[in-house]
C-alpha cells in the first residue's frame, strides 16, 4: 500500500512491545485500506465524464470515510487509555514527591539554621542602615548596606551625612542669597518703580505745561488767523467793491458806447430809409408827374383845341386850373409857404380871369 508510511516506534521511545500492541489495534483498519487501494486505482482508470464512475467514487469515498472514522475512534480509545496511564503515573509522583519536598524543607531548615539566622541579621541590618542613611540618600533601601563592613558604613554614612549637611547648608546659603537677592531686586524694583512715578509726574507736568502752552500758542494763533481772515475780507470786499464798480463802468461804457452805437446805426438806417423814402417818392413822383405831363399834354392839346375853339375867358380858366405843383418828399419850413403861396396864386389867377 503506497500511501501507507511505516512508523519508527524507537523514534517515540516505545519497546518493540508495546508498539505492535498499538499496531494490532489499528491493524483491521490498514488491512481494509489495502483492500480499498484496489478498487481506487480502479476507479482512477474510468471515465470521468460518465454517470456511473461519479456513482463508483462516491461509494468508494464513503467507504474510506468508514475506515477513516473507524481508525478516529480506534486512536481516541487508545490515546485515553495511555493518557490515563500518564495521569496515573503523574498521581504517584506527586504523592512522592510531597512527602519528600516535606522532609526535605524540614531538613533543609535544619541544614541552613545558621546561614538562615544570618540572613536574617543582615535583613535587620539592611533595614537599620537604610534608617540611618535614608535622610541623606535618596533611595537607600536600594543599595546593598548589609553586605558593608562597620567601618566601610560607618565612613560611608558620615560622607553622606556630611554631603548632605554641606549641600543643605548650601542651600540654605543659596536660599538665603536668593532671598536677599530678590528682596535687594524688589527693594531696586521700587525705587525704580518710584523713580519711575516720579519721572511719569515731571513727564505728565512737562506734558501737561507743553499742552497749555501749544492751546496758548493754537490761541494766539487762532486770533492772528481771524485777524488775517477778517483783513483778508475787508480786501476781498474793496477788491470785489472795485472790481463791481470797474465792470459797473465797463459795462456803463459799454452800455453808452452801444447805445450810441445803435443810436448811429439807428440814425443811418433811418437817413438810408429817408434816402430810399425820398428816391421812391421822387420816382413816384417823377412817374406821376410824367404821367400828368402827359395827360395833361394830351388835356392841353384836348384843352387847347377845345379853347381854341372857345371863348377866351374858358381858355384861361382851363388854363389856370391846369396848375399844380409837383409832388415832393424834401422836409422844410419853405415848402408849406410855397405851397401857401401858391394857392394864393391861383386865387389871383381866377379872379383875374373873372374879372374879364
Amino acid at each position: 500500500m503506497a500511501n501507507i508510511v511505516k512508523i519508527d516506534p524507537l523514534e517515540f521511545g516505545l519497546t518493540v512491545e508495546t508498539a505492535a500492541n498499538i499496531e494490532n489495534q489499528f491493524a483491521p483498519m490498514l488491512a481494509k485500506m489495502t483492500e480499498l487501494e484496489v478498487e481506487f486505482n480502479g476507479v482512477l482508470a474510468l471515465d470521468k465524464s460518465l454517470p456511473t464512475t461519479a456513482k463508483k467514487a462516491r461509494e468508494l469515498r464513503l467507504k474510506y470515510k468508514d475506515v477513516r472514522v473507524g481508525t478516529e475512534k480506534i486512536h481516541k480509545v487508545q490515546k485515553a487509555y495511555y493518557l490515563n496511564g500518564g495521569r496515573f503515573v503523574d498521581s504517584w509522583k506527586n504523592i512522592q514527591a510531597i512527602a519528600s519536598q516535606n522532609n526535605e524543607e524540614v531538613l533543609e531548615s535544619i541544614e541552613k539554621h545558621a546561614e538562615n539566622l544570618e540572613k536574617e541579621r543582615l535583613e535587620r541590618l539592611q533595614i537599620l542602615r537604610v534608617a540611618l542613611l535614608a535622610d541623606y540618600v535618596e533611595n537607600a533601601s536600594d543599595l546593598m548596606l548589609s553586605s558593608m563592613p562597620d567601618d566601610v558604613f560607618e565612613a560611608y554614612l558620615t560622607t553622606k551625612k556630611q554631603q548632605f549637611e554641606d549641600k543643605k547648608a548650601a542651600e540654605a546659603k543659596a536660599e538665603a542669597d536668593r532671598i536677599a537677592r530678590e528682596k535687594a531686586e524688589a527693594e531696586e524694583r521700587e525705587a525704580q518703580r518710584m523713580e519711575n512715578i516720579r519721572l511719569k509726574a515731571e513727564a505728565d507736568k512737562r506734558e501737561a505745561e507743553i499742552e497749555a502752552e501749544r492751546k496758548e500758542n493754537a490761541r494766539i494763533e487762532a486770533e492772528k488767523e481771524a485777524e488775517r481772515e477778517r483783513l483778508r475780507k475787508i480786501e476781498a470786499a474793496k477788491l470785489e467793491a472795485e472790481r463791481a464798480r470797474i465792470e459797473k463802468e465797463n459795462a456803463d461804457q459799454l452800455a453808452k458806447l452801444q447805445a450810441e452805437k445803435d443810436a448811429e446805426i439807428a440814425k443811418q438806417k433811418e437817413m438810408a430809409r429817408k434816402i430810399q423814402e425820398e428816391l421812391y417818392n421822387k420816382r413816384i413822383a417823377e412817374e406821376e408827374a410824367e404821367r400828368v405831363r402827359i395827360a395833361a399834354e394830351k388835356a392841353a392839346k384836348l384843352e387847347a383845341e377845345k379853347l381854341a375853339k372857345a371863348p377866351i375867358k374858358s381858355q384861361l380858366t382851363a388854363w389856370v386850373n391846369s396848375f399844380q405843383i409837383p409832388q415832393t418828399a424834401i422836409e422844410h419850413e419853405k415848402k408849406a409857404l410855397i405851397i401857401e403861396k401858391f394857392g394864393r396864386f391861383l386865387d389871383w389867377a381866377k379872379n383875374e380871369v373873372d374879372a374879364i
